[in-house]
């Protein structure tokens, strides 16, 4: 491949220096630095929160111009991120390690000294604070030199006119409800009406900037089909749209977009990232993980628009619900995604615990969109949240039964629909047939006296006592009454050989049935796994038939003829161990005293380790009756030998009941019973999921406060709360305690000031590249202000009031002007505004890993639309690698269409996650990703070039338009309206068709390397085979035109949502 690729560059750039680089494949744009908040486990310690992974620019903007310095002071927007940033980490909310117990973060900063205050309202000379952060003394001077440099002058003048106008404390923005806010009047213009392009263009107005203009039609039906499905427009999608002069076209469009499956794929992607959701459980060994139900659960969710704030319910407390259906307990698995570890030697207790804390922090990052994970260990430095609130919210998930077992109990079992009502219709067959059985009748009446006839008199079975007895290990003893025991310790197998004579006083004249029976003292159950018969002769005689009164499932008594798998087979009696059993066999002779002595070798070889006989005795007898009684439970042999007359109603009625399970005429009914419980067992779940399960409540664990967060540490015993700054709890009165359904209602109540702007924030984000909040995992002290405030609250009460549907709210995003602007920039607006947060474009940013992989399949013809199911592995560089414990880090590639599913359903190992979807910064969701990096980098130019499924795609679409047209015109404008949904304009055409003409001739000089191109692993399954794929005179045209779309595809505008 180092062939193709330098061939492919080197086309390009060694040709027309002049031209625009637009089909140059290493092409890089710049993005904006991103930082991805990752919250990690210790669990010895806590959690460290990656806060910042690298210094970068603030992203909010300024509400207003400058002005005067008599404008009011915005203690929200300029004071509390001042004292938040210099201030806080020593006199904020952490009392543990507050300074000289001052505290700047509340109106506490007034109280008096000793004749002082830090600030005194309308008095800045009268302040300490003022004093110390003006003093030139290195011991008075605040911050101190060690906690970084001094306040700006500029900053000096914020706190000292803030004091002057009374030093006036508001609550953090984010902690108070979002109020509706009027919409703009906005003069003299009339570039929309809607909501959200009034409030995006009253902050261009504030900073004299103007809207683009709307995007083209084509641009915009690429753009909105990506972000709405994660897939491009066909081009005969793009073009009805195009072609549609009706006034609500584009408003169809998207109707179209969000109504079709693709919508749930595309969006289940990103609370997947939230969800942690992987195939595998994590850690060094990271075993596979059946949970993928929880995968289909969001997408169906998403699809169905199921309202946020019931999504959000059965996710922490789908369980709890009354009569929770199979969807709902598959809805708890969110928490379930955390990892377990199952190497050998680990504490379940400790990764139990650090499951717990896991969930503690994810669902405070995804729905209030708060970083907490410090509090763990100390009261959070910078926002209102203390240790003992921290482990208050703790105690809602303490109590869950899952305990870092490798089984990943408790767990439920997936079926689908058509098992179901096949598990539904045999169950009611089987209660049907249950009852035929024991309907009265005439006719079994008269064949139970019948078989009481047959059973007047029982065979006479005379105890052979052994005149030699002898084991591999152990010590037998022969007793008077003829029983052998078993003395000493089990070996883990053993054959015992008994030698018993046949001219004794009571053995019979002659025999040929030989029973086995098994005395009470057996306590502990064997396995005979064979019996063997030899006369004095050394003559082997032959078992013709085998019955026992009694078998575990799984040993019956024909075990012992079993000699291919002997250790797996045999004759076992677990669950009625202690009581009376026998084997009876027919031999294949009859044994007269002639015979004798006869040794009998019974075989205990079972996988089941010191499964042997201690307690037995030999029988025998002539009775032809021998093997009807011997299948007969000795209780009821014992009942049929009491005379009619002297049986007790509860005697008759158990002959009865066995009589019912053997008679001939119940044959019929019991076959049909026996082969209905036999399907109903085979239908085997689709899957199992994981779930949470709370314990019962006399096995409840108390939550402690663990001191700097040592699980093994404990302080005070704390209940489920919530932090006191937020709104409060309403458990349901009729519980002890608030439990996990509290909490979601909690999460989702409509007094909640942070979930309805976490999600309508997380979402604009989706679509815009940056949140309103730059910072969407932290909407605390710690993070951004948003650009737009009366736009992020029009959208939070938008979601709410909407009753929470997610599909309405993209709807409006979508469908607004400001969504629908151009993408194209300046050199002068990407410098004052390059993350567009004034929105006066269109959103323009490289496209996720897994959009950009399924782009390319779906331009090439392959990608399937397949949903559900298990997780796939689409072709990847092969490493050769092995994980810790011997796991392969390689797989073998899935065939058929599941080759080509999307991205989404690709198997998510945590400890290797797939190659070419890593590069372009897919996480490993070992933990809540809120957001993802968008970085650049030459690995992924390499991938797109060079990866298994990246050249296939390249050959595929050029598969496509080789067999569709003839001119390298018509093909250059197929492979454009395949790849971006345009045409190409005649200078691309032309550029493109050059290089096609060069790399024709390039492979007809080089035959060899045309051929490693379009050898067979390079052309996909689908297409192997036709005329095209095997004409070798058309081979290095073939070459050519794989190198000319995986040039296309490597088009800068390809992987861009302009």
């Amino acid at each position: 491949m180092q062939t193709f690729c330098q061939a492919r560059y080197d086309g390009l750039s060694s040709s027309h220096p002049a031209d625009p680089p637009c089909f140059n494949p290493f092409m890089i744009r710049s993005f904006p630095s991103r930082s991805r908040l990752a919250i990690r486990p210790n669990p010895l310690g806590g959690l460290l929160a990656v806060l910042f992974a690298t210094v970068t620019t603030p992203n909010s903007i300024t509400v207003r111009a400058e002005s005067p310095d008599n404008r009011p002071v915005d203690f929200a927007q300029e004071i509390r991120p001042l004292l938040s940033n210099r201030c806080f980490a020593c006199h904020g909310p952490d009392e543990a390690e507050r300074a000289a117990g001052l505290r700047l973060d509340t109106a506490e900063s007034h109280e008096d000294l000793g004749g002082y205050a830090a600030i005194v309202p309308g008095a800045p000379d009268d302040s300490e604070l003022m004093l110390r952060i003006t003093s030139d003394d290195p011991d008075m001077v605040m911050p101190p030199t060690e906690k970084g440099s001094p306040l700006s002058e500029e900053e000096i003048t914020l706190l000292r006119r803030w004091i002057e106008a009374g030093a006036t404390y508001d609550r953090h923005w984010s902690y108070t409800p979002p109020r509706p806010a009027p919409v703009p009047e906005i003069a003299d213009d009339d570039w929309s009406a809607d909501p959200i392009d009034r409030f995006a263009l009253q902050k261009m107005q504030q900073h004299n900037r103007r809207p683009s203009p709307r995007a083209s039609r084509r641009t915009l039906a690429r753009r909105v089909a990506l972000d709405l499905t994660g897939i491009p427009p066909t081009w005969d999608q793009s073009e009805r749209f195009v072609r549609d002069d009706r006034p609500d076209a584009y408003s169809r469009y998207v109707d179209r977009l969000l109504a079709s499956p693709e919508f749930g794929e595309r969006w289940a992607r990103l609370w997947l990232d939230l969800a942690r959701y992987a195939d595998s459980a994590g850690y060094a060994d990271d075993p596979p993980r059946q949970i993928w139900a929880y995968r289909d659960y969001v997408i169906d969710s998403l699809n169905a628009s199921k309202p946020f704030d019931q999504f959000t319910i059965e996710q922490i407390a789908g369980d709890l619900l009354p009569d929770a259906d199979t969807s709902q307990l598959i809805a708890t698995a969110f928490h379930r995604n955390t990892m377990t570890n199952n190497e050998g030697g680990t504490n379940d207790e400790e990764f139990r615990n650090v499951a717990v804390v896991d969930r503690t922090n994810t669902t405070f990052a995804v729905w209030m969109g708060t970083t907490m994970a410090c509090a763990q260990c100390h009261t959070h430095k910078f926002d209102p949240i203390t240790q003992e609130e921290y482990f208050r919210i703790f105690a809602f998930f303490n109590n869950s039964a899952d305990q870092d077992r490798k089984n990943e109990s408790p767990t439920i079992e997936i079926i689908t629909p058509q098992q179901r009502q096949q598990r539904v219709d045999l169950k009611q067959e089987i209660e049907s047939l249950q009852k035929r059985l024991r309907q009265p009748s005439t006719e079994i009446d008269t064949d139970f006296t019948r078989w009481l006839n047959e059973h007047r008199s029982a065979p006479r079975w005379q105890t052979l006592t052994p005149i030699a007895a002898e084991s591999e290990s152990r010590s037998l003893e022969i007793r008077d009454d003829g029983t052998v025991r078993a003395n000493g310790q089990k070996a883990d197998k053993d054959r015992y050989r008994i030698q018993v004579s046949l001219d004794q006083q009571n053995a019979p004249a002659e025999f040929d049935h030989l029973r086995l029976r098994v005395h009470p003292k057996q306590t502990a159950n064997f396995v005979l796994t064979s019996l063997e018969i030899r006369t004095s002769t050394g003559e082997a005689v032959a078992i013709q038939k085998v019955a026992s009164d009694y078998h575990q499932d799984g040993f019956a008594p024909e075990g012992i003829l079993n000699s291919e798998k002997p250790n797996e087979h045999g004759w076992a009696i677990a669950g009625q161990t202690g009581r009376e059993h026998d084997l009876t066999v027919r031999l294949s002779r009859t044994l007269t005293p002639a015979d004798g002595p006869l040794e009998l070798v019974l075989t205990q070889r079972s996988k089941h380790k010191r499964h042997l006989l201690d307690h037995f005795s030999i029988r025998a007898t002539a009775s032809d009756d021998a093997m009807r009684w011997a299948e007969l439970p000795i209780d009821v042999r014992q009942k049929l030998l009491i005379k009619d007359a002297n049986r007790s109603d509860e005697q008759t009625k158990r002959l009865r009941e066995h009589h019912r399970g053997i008679t001939r005429v119940l044959r019929p009914t019991r076959q049909r019973l026996a082969q209905a419980e036999k399907e109903l067992a085979a239908i085997r779940p689709q899957t199992t999921v994981p779930v949470m399960k709370d314990l019962p409540a006399d096995k409840q664990r108390l939550t402690h406060i663990q001191i700097r967060g040592n699980y093994q540490s404990k302080g005070d015993v704390v209940t489920p709360g919530t932090p006191a700054a937020l709104h409060p709890l309403k458990p349901q009165s009729s519980k002890p305690t608030p439990d996990r359904m509290d909490l979601a209602r909690w999460l989702v109540a409509p007094e909640n000031p942070l979930t309805a702007r976490v999600i309508a924030n997380r979402h604009w984000e989706t679509l815009f590249g940056i949140g309103i909040v730059s910072t969407s995992e932290e909407f605390g002290s710690q993070g951004e202000m948003p650009s737009h405030p009366e736009l992020l609250d029009h959208l939070a009460n938008e979601l709410t009031t909407g009753g929470w549907d997610l599909k309405r709210l993209l709807r409006q995003i979508v469908t607004s002007e400001t969504y629908r602007q151009s993408s194209t920039v300046d050199a002068a607006l990407a410098a004052t505004d390059p993350d567009n947060r004034l929105l006066n474009r269109g959103p323009r940013h490289r496209i996720p890993a897994e959009m950009i992989r399924d782009q390319a399949l779906a331009a090439a013809g392959l990608l399937s639309h397949k949903m559900h199911g298990p997780p796939v592995r689409p072709p990847q560089p092969e490493l050769g690698l092995k994980a810790a414990f011997g796991n392969d880090t390689d797989w073998t590639t899935s065939t058929g269409e599941d080759r080509y599913r999307r991205g989404l359903y690709t198997m998510w190992r945590r400890s290797n996650p797939y190659p070419s979807m890593a590069v372009f910064d897919a996480p490993s969701r070992e933990v809540c990703t809120v957001r993802r990096d968008r970085t650049n980098t030459p690995l992924q130019a390499l991938v797109t070039l060079n990866d298994p499924v990246y050249v296939e795609a390249a050959r595929g679409l050029a598969f496509r338009l080789i067999t569709r047209h003839d001119s390298d015109l018509q093909r250059v404008t197929w492979a454009f309206r395949h790849s971006l949904a345009r045409s190409p304009t005649e200078a691309e055409a032309q550029r493109l068709i050059g290089f096609v003409h060069r790399m024709r001739q390039h492979y007809t000089d080089h035959p060899d390397q045309a051929r490693q191109l379009t050898r067979p692993e390079h052309l996909p399954p689908p297409m192997a085979g036709s005329s095209v794929a095997n004409d070798e005179m058309a081979i290095a045209d073939q070459a050519a035109w794989t190198v000319a779309c995986n040039v296309v595809l490597n088009l800068d505008e390809v992987l861009m949502k302009r």
